[in-house]
């Protein structure tokens, strides 16, 4: 039923009636549509199947290509080397981007046992592993998300099939056989509980 506006009233989304509020409140009419509070986001079919933009696609290739071309130079380190290294490279890109800019702008002041050649093919690798990452990291966010949401989904179809075989247990060939089976499942893989609402 349409709800009457009164001028003294508070709108459902709980914003005062004003006189200025727009062109769809009229004297004598009804709180319009768009006045009622944001429905909560609901997973449905069309979100399920979320493309990856062309860019994204281009760049992900692009990475992997770069990866592959700096293979050849990379050397695999076991977990001890690993802890080690990140425990001294941690915090230092700033310190290290710097000190290689004035290297190159100051040639004399690099000793010979710095070889600035092979110094600047460590540093494009760097920058090249690092852009690389981000890209990886992005696209593992993108499944995460998808994936979330095609869970839902079947979770649901299953659920409503599962509902359907157990009002019709005597009528379906086999249905007590896959009601049974997809009883166990659900005993075994519980839905997790819903988020609790905050307090307000």
């Amino acid at each position: 039923m349409p709800q009457p506006l009164r001028y003294d009233m508070a709108l459902p989304n709980g914003q005062p009636l004003r006189w200025d509020a727009g062109p769809e409140y009229k004297w004598d009419g009804n709180v319009p549509e768009s006045a009622n509070p944001t429905p909560p986001n609901t997973m449905s079919i069309p979100n399920v199947a979320v493309a990856f933009p062309q860019t994204t696609r281009d760049s992900i290739a692009t990475a992997i290509t770069a990866l592959r071309a700096l293979f050849p130079v990379l050397v695999p380190v076991g977990p001890d080397e690993q802890n080690a290294l990140s425990t001294i490279a941690a915090g230092r890109e700033p310190y290290v981007a710097e000190a290689f800019t004035d290297a190159q702008a100051n040639p004399a002041t690099v000793p010979g046992t710095v070889p600035i050649a092979t110094w600047a093919l460590v540093e494009q690798q760097f920058a090249g592993l690092d852009a690389a990452q981000s890209l990886v990291t992005e696209l593992l966010e993108l499944i995460t998300g998808v994936k979330a949401v095609a869970g839902d989904v079947r979770y649901k179809y299953t659920r409503k099939y599962y509902d359907y075989l157990g009002g019709n247990l005597d009528a379906l060939p086999g249905a007590q056989t896959i009601h049974a089976k997809i009883a166990l499942l659900f005993a075994r893989n519980p839905a997790p509980p819903a988020p609790t609402p905050p307090t307000p």
